[in-house]
């Protein structure tokens, strides 16, 4: 009996020991600093697309009380939109991890 209890032992630690190497990966994933570092910059970027939001919301009110009262648009923040969509584009592609190429001011500002 005894023999027979030692390859089940045997097959209990060989079923273990992926285990064992599976936490020690994970344990060094959580260790990896670019990791870390990227998760602030993805904080960074969630505060700047915050304001971003507000400046946007701002541009439309005022591009829609303009064509409301005038039935013109304001040619001159036709580009600004323009680049702040753009802009926005690049943050969300780094935050959902579509890239890694980090957006402005770590590249340069989107042109459309």
């Amino acid at each position: 009996m005894e023999e027979h209890d030692k390859p089940g032992e045997e097959l209990g630690e060989e079923k273990s020991a992926p285990k064992k190497r599976a936490e020690r990966g994970i344990a060094d994933e959580i260790k990896n600093t670019d990791k870390w570092l990227r998760g602030l910059y993805m904080v960074l970027f969630l505060i700047i697309v915050g304001i971003l939001k507000m400046i946007l919301g701002a541009v439309i009110l005022f591009q829609f009380v303009l064509v409301l009262l005038t039935s013109r648009k304001n040619a001159n923040l036709i580009p600004f939109s323009k680049g702040l969509a753009a802009y926005l584009k690049e943050i969300y592609l780094y935050l959902t991890y579509c890239t890694d190429k980090k957006p402005y001011p770590f590249a340069k500002w989107p042109t459309e």
